[in-house]
């Protein structure tokens, strides 16, 4: 099988990558990204800016993959309240232009959202079948891709997940996880909101269940996140607990306190049983994938 990755440099675009290596499995792998290829592995990799349909359509005529993997993002939360325009382009104008190139080709599709689709205001955790509300411009875009791509003929899947992290030497950008250990590692003193509440996801985990998603060409919504339910603060005493860091250095703060741009849900959990259940797939705990992260850095 062949399957198109979108933001192959990304966090998750590289897990994909790695993913396949690891499994030495036989299918195949074109990553596309709008910087140069940063991942040294066995795939075919071109570059793509998915805001010019031109080239998506030369690529797919080329290469005839039977799924696409859509990773690609602006996924800073402040800069997408900042730049909306970039962020509406990115996050839901690219979404169009695969729609049209999927559906004339009869391409699954498998689209990566967000809990913040969410207000966060539901006590229990968020199933396939709650309402979205979001409270900031990138989730407003993430949840315009999802409506437009509902309401298309392409074959689907749409991926909500939350927090992903893991500890990457050659991406661009950091992650919460990596600009925690970084900070704490150099002594530097950093503060973290104890008043958001999430279901951190380990990369590799979400890796796994995107390429079985779209091996199996599975249709519909899903929800994959962590199986703990921790606020930020909490989630980076874990950290440094784990790999033997001062958690003085953590100082809790409100979301009022940091004065972020972009206003943040409270408490985001998603309930994961259904693709659990459906898929076979369980995510690791917190202790399992930082010994993995560690084995990594080590």
């Amino acid at each position: 099988m062949k399957i198109l990755v979108t933001g192959s440099n990304g966090l998750t675009g590289q897990a994909i990558l790695r993913e396949v290596d690891y499994q030495d499995s036989p299918t195949e792998i074109i990553a596309t990204s709008k910087s140069p290829n940063r991942f040294v592995g066995k795939h075919k990799f071109e570059l793509l800016d998915l805001r010019y349909p031109e080239k998506l359509n030369y690529l797919l005529d080329l290469y005839q993959p039977e799924a696409i993997i859509h990773t690609a993002a602006m996924s800073q939360i402040d800069d997408c309240e900042k730049d909306k325009i970039t962020c509406h382009k990115v996050n839901y104008e690219a979404i169009i232009n695969l729609i049209k190139s999927c559906t004339k080709r009869n391409i699954h599709l498998t689209h990566m959202s967000t809990d913040f689709v969410f207000d966060g205001n539901q006590q229990v955790p968020y199933s396939e079948f709650d309402t979205p509300n979001p409270v900031n411009y990138y989730g407003t875009c993430k949840l315009m891709a999802e409506q437009v791509l509902k309401q298309s003929n392409c074959r689907h899947s749409i991926v909500r997940t939350a927090l992903i992290y893991d500890y990457p030497n050659n991406i661009k950008r950091s992650n919460i996880f990596r600009w925690i250990h970084d900070s704490l590692t150099a002594g530097q003193p950093i503060k973290l909101v104890d008043d958001q509440f999430r279901t951190p996801t380990f990369v590799d985990d979400l890796a796994i269940l995107l390429l079985k998603i779209s091996i199996l060409e599975k249709e519909g919504i899903w929800h994959y996140a962590g199986n703990e339910k921790l606020s930020v603060y909490d989630f980076g005493l874990k950290i440094a607990a784990h790999f033997n860091l001062d958690k003085s250095l953590i100082q809790p703060v409100s979301s009022t306190d940091l004065n972020q741009i972009a206003r943040r849900p409270a408490k985001t959990y998603l309930d994961s049983s259904y693709a659990n259940r459906e898929l076979g797939l369980r995510p690791d705990n917190i202790s399992l994938a930082f010994d993995v992260i560690k084995a990594r850095i080590d």
